[in-house]
């Protein structure tokens, strides 16, 4: 919904959000302003990833919204952690990779 309402003009967008309940129009306002206060590059990774997520078989796009929500409700300083672990992972080559996620200390719940 983003790229549509990216690409409309304000008066587009405008007549769009208007028609929306109130509490749904402020999230999608939200959600918009923040994507548009991205650079370029982090627009074109979210996209990038979306795209990924929408080639996800329906019970694994499920399994991620799970994930999403549960993430969602932790408390800041946990979320920062969390982050801090996966960007931790991304850094990390396949094989070391592996190596951590077998370790009996990472598979502790959320």
């Amino acid at each position: 919904m983003l790229d549509r309402l990216e690409a409309m003009s304000p008066e587009q967008r405008q007549r769009l959000l208007e028609n929306l309940p109130p509490e749904r129009r402020m999230r999608i306002e939200e959600r918009l302003r923040k994507y548009e206060s991205l650079t370029p590059e982090q627009r074109q990774r979210l996209r990038e990833q979306f795209e990924r997520f929408r080639q996800l078989p329906p019970e694994r796009q499920q399994a991620v919204r799970q994930l999403f929500q549960r993430f969602s409700q932790l408390p800041e300083d946990r979320r920062r952690a969390v982050r801090r672990g996966v960007w931790e992972l991304q850094m990390l080559g396949p094989a070391r990779r592996a190596i951590r996620i077998e370790r009996p200390w990472f598979k502790k719940p959320l």
